[in-house]
């Protein structure tokens, strides 16, 4: 059968051809939190070497894509239901001339951050100074597309918000429309609408998609990414998820979705929600449904051929509410000294004031005052069982004083004091959700001494776990391993070196602690 489907002629392309950039095409070598290093400048020499060693296999080498970013699986499933298999294809970017002719209408770009304006990025690129690989990659794809076209370029995936907040970008990069929103249930109204020329420039989904209207994957997913919840509801007025009703993915998907990664050899599972432990949740204060997340967790284990499960992201205040929940999962998942967890969970501020005045809710079941214990209460209790937390934490959240930001730094020394493996990954605030007409943090204004060592603590950290645990959680063997491991050990202490400079050429003090 042809690579473009059969009975399609070469001339004749592909209806509606979908890709994405090779930033969301590399496993990162498996390495936790390893998709971060998509974010490192693109523009510095050291940089690219260390996010190609990272970086040496993408799956962009065939011209239809075997594994695909969950999102675009999700879409491509709809787009196929309501215009028809043959119809769609989802493609390799170096190989969209393949798919492209007469027949086609559009060509669709899912993209994460396209102009390296989210949170990592920001941070990485000294808040956009230098080029992120995930803008630098982005771009790219745009080249590969002709300029004298009859079809439409559109733009998908969770960085349109990026777009959407600088229309003017469009225009330059020859972007026709930007679709954002859960498509499941209206993706063959968007694409009629795109074709016959009524659709908005900007077409935004508000509605969150029925149940019923979300389909199974025709393909498998990058990391083994399976989604088995959306939305969240804990009101935090700078995050996306929340803007979404909370939905359970029916299991029978969960594992048609599981299958298909089986398939084409992935035994790990990364089970994806917005909050994996609000999972079937009936409590107002967000106690978690222990039975349905056990139940859950054992239906994923139960599927034949899955060795490994990792949920993506779960809430601290919920691990502390229910102490024996983790226990228990980890006796789901066989977790053991040569088998960490990995949970990413929001820590987002050390100050239970700053918690109160903004995301109350992120604390519940316990009072917004009680935020740094319950902080440290979780992570022992996911360490006692061997889960490692990689925390998120974010610089310049509105109404942050200085004082907040003390109490983000003393909540990190007292857990380190305490000998807890965690890893904070301080992030920039950019507007989202409730607070989309906020300004982006600024680096030249915002960044005083205290955010500085704020930062400084955090990388500090994250050497300190390297070297203890970069073994245990990575897995890396044959002859990359000790490559890897001089890259990683010596490669953050470069970054830490950097990071002391440039505070220095700004006239902040490095604490010693």
């Amino acid at each position: 059968m042809d690579m473009l489907g059969k009975g399609v002629e070469k001339s004749d392309g592909i209806e509606v051809v979908l890709t994405t950039d090779e930033t969301l095409l590399s496993e990162y070598r498996n390495i936790p939190l390893g998709q971060f290093f998509s974010c490192v400048p693109s523009d510095r020499m050291l940089s690219r070497f260390v996010h190609r060693m990272l970086m040496p296999r993408t799956f962009a080498k065939e011209p239809v894509l075997d594994f695909a970013p969950m999102g675009l699986r999700r879409f491509e499933a709809a787009v196929a239901r309501d215009i028809g298999k043959g119809n769609v294809v989802v493609a390799s970017p170096h190989y969209l001339e393949k798919f492209i002719g007469k027949r086609t209408r559009i060509v669709g770009i899912h993209t994460m951050d396209p102009l390296g304006l989210g949170p990592v990025s920001l941070m990485f690129t000294s808040g956009g100074k230098h080029i992120s690989f995930t803008k630098f990659m982005f771009m790219r794809v745009l080249q590969q597309i002709p300029k004298e076209r009859d079809f439409k370029v559109v733009i998908g995936g969770c960085g349109t918000w990026q777009l959407e907040n600088f229309p003017e970008k469009m225009e330059e990069l020859g972007i026709d429309h930007v679709v954002s929103g859960e498509c499941d249930h209206l993706a063959g109204k968007v694409v009629q609408e795109i074709e016959n020329g009524s659709a908005g420039r900007i077409v935004q989904i508000k509605e969150p998609a029925p149940l019923e209207t979300i389909c199974p994957n025709l393909g498998a997913t990058m990391i083994g990414l399976v989604e088995v919840m959306r939305g969240c509801g804990r009101g935090c007025r700078f995050c996306q998820p929340n803007m979404r009703k909370a939905r359970y993915i029916p299991l029978e998907i969960v594992r048609n979705d599981v299958e298909i990664n089986l398939k084409h050899g992935v035994t790990k599972v990364w089970m994806h929600s917005d909050d994996i432990f609000l999972y079937k949740v009936e409590s107002r204060e967000f106690y978690p449904n222990t039975d349905a997340i056990k139940e859950l967790f054992s239906f994923v284990m139960g599927i034949k051929g899955v060795t490994h499960a990792n949920p993506t992201h779960g809430s601290l205040a919920a691990i502390a509410a229910a102490p024996e929940l983790i226990p228990e999962l980890s006796k789901i998942l066989r977790a053991g000294p040569d088998r960490w967890i990995g949970i990413q969970p929001g820590l987002e501020t050390g100050s239970g004031q700053l918690m109160e005045k903004i995301m109350p809710r992120k604390t519940l079941p316990f009072k917004p005052s009680e935020w740094p214990e319950v902080v440290v209460n979780a992570v022992k209790i996911l360490n006692q069982n061997y889960w490692l937390p990689g925390m998120t934490l974010i610089l310049g959240l509105p109404e942050e004083n200085q004082e907040d930001v003390e109490e983000s730094i003393a909540l990190i020394d007292r857990m380190e004091k305490e000998g807890l493996h965690f890893v904070v990954a301080p992030l920039a605030f950019v507007p989202l959700a409730a607070w989309k007409e906020r300004g982006f943090f600024d680096f030249t204004t915002q960044f005083d001494e205290a955010r500085f060592n704020l930062v400084y603590k955090c990388w500090k950290h994250t050497i300190k776990e390297i070297d203890t645990m970069f073994d245990s959680v990575s897995k890396l063997r044959g002859l990359s391993k000790p490559v890897l491991d001089a890259v990683a050990k010596h490669g953050s202490r470069y970054v830490l070196r950097h990071i002391e400079k440039w505070g220095m050429r700004h006239g902040f003090r490095v604490r010693v602690s």
